[in-house]
C-alpha cells in the first residue's frame, strides 16, 4: 500500500477542514458518510448492550438531577428562589439537563423498538444534538469560569455538584457516547452565550439585583456594567464567548 507524502497529507486534512466549514455542516442532521442516528443515540462508543447504555444514560441525568434538585433546595431555604433564573450557572444546568434526560429517552426508545438505521432521522433526536451543543461547552465553561472568576472560598455540596459534577458528567458522557462532534455547532453554544451577556446589561441597568445583597446590580462581579467597571466586563464577555468556549466545544 502507497503512503501518503506530507503534502498529500496536508492537502487532505485541509480538504477535511474546509468541510467542516461548510454549511450544511451548522443543522444538526446525520450526513452521508456519518454514523446513522441510530448508532449515535443509541449506541456506546464502547460496544455495550443496549441495555447497559440506556441504564448509564439514565445514571448520568440522574446525577444532574441530584444537583438541579440541590440547587434549587438551597434557593429556596435562603429565600432567593425568585432570582434563581439570573444566573449563567442555573441556565448552562438547566440546558445540560435537557439534553441528558432527552438523550436518555431516545437511547431507550431505541432499545425498546430497535429503529432501522436507514430511517429518516427523527425530530427529537436534533432536538437533543442542539441541547447538546449548548449544555455540554455550557457546562465546561461554566466550571473554567466559575473555579477562576467567581469562586470566594466557600466550598458547599451543591457548588461542587453544580460547578464541578457537572463537567464530570459531560466528560463521561462525552467519552460513552458514539455522537458527531461538528466545528459549526459552535454557532449555537455562542448564541446562548450572547444571550446571557445580553441578559446580564439588562439586569444592570434594570436594577433586578440577586436578592443577596442589595448594592449588588451585577449578576457577577466580573460583568459589572457600570461606568468603571464595563470595560472589564466587556473583555471578560469576549474572552470568555471567542477564546474559552471554542476551546470547550
Amino acid at each position: 500500500q502507497q503512503r501518503m507524502t506530507p503534502a498529500q497529507t496536508t492537502c487532505s486534512s485541509c480538504s477535511r477542514l474546509k468541510t467542516e466549514f461548510r454549511i450544511r455542516m451548522l443543522w444538526p442532521t446525520v450526513l452521508p458518510g456519518d454514523l446513522s442516528w441510530v448508532h449515535q443515540f443509541g449506541d456506546s462508543a464502547w460496544m455495550w448492550p443496549r441495555l447497559v447504555f440506556v441504564l448509564w444514560k439514565f445514571f448520568l441525568a440522574a446525577t444532574m438531577m441530584v444537583g438541579f434538585g440541590l440547587n434549587i433546595a438551597d434557593d429556596v431555604v435562603a429565600d432567593v428562589a425568585a432570582w434563581y433564573p439570573i444566573y449563567l450557572t442555573n441556565w448552562a444546568l438547566f440546558f445540560e439537563n435537557l439534553y441528558l434526560n432527552l438523550s436518555f429517552t431516545i437511547a431507550l426508545w431505541i432499545y425498546r423498538i430497535s429503529p432501522d438505521s436507514t430511517s429518516n432521522q427523527p425530530a427529537v433526536t436534533k432536538l437533543a444534538w442542539v441541547l447538546r451543543s449548548i449544555g455540554q461547552p455550557g457546562a465546561l465553561v461554566v466550571t473554567v469560569a466559575f473555579w477562576a472568576l467567581v469562586y470566594s472560598g466557600r466550598l458547599t455540596l451543591t457548588t461542587f455538584w453544580i460547578h464541578g459534577v457537572n463537567s464530570i458528567v459531560v466528560w463521561l458522557d462525552i467519552l460513552t457516547s458514539c455522537y458527531e462532534v461538528r466545528l459549526l455547532h459552535y454557532a449555537y453554544v455562542l448564541a446562548f452565550g450572547t444571550c446571557f451577556v445580553v441578559w446580564s446589561v439588562i439586569h444592570y441597568h434594570a436594577n433586578i439585583q440577586d436578592g443577596r445583597t442589595p448594592s449588588h446590580r451585577f449578576i457577577y462581579s466580573t460583568l459589572d456594567w457600570s461606568p468603571g467597571g464595563q470595560g472589564k466586563a466587556a473583555i471578560v464577555s469576549v474572552v470568555v464567548l471567542v477564546v474559552l468556549t471554542p476551546i470547550c466545544v
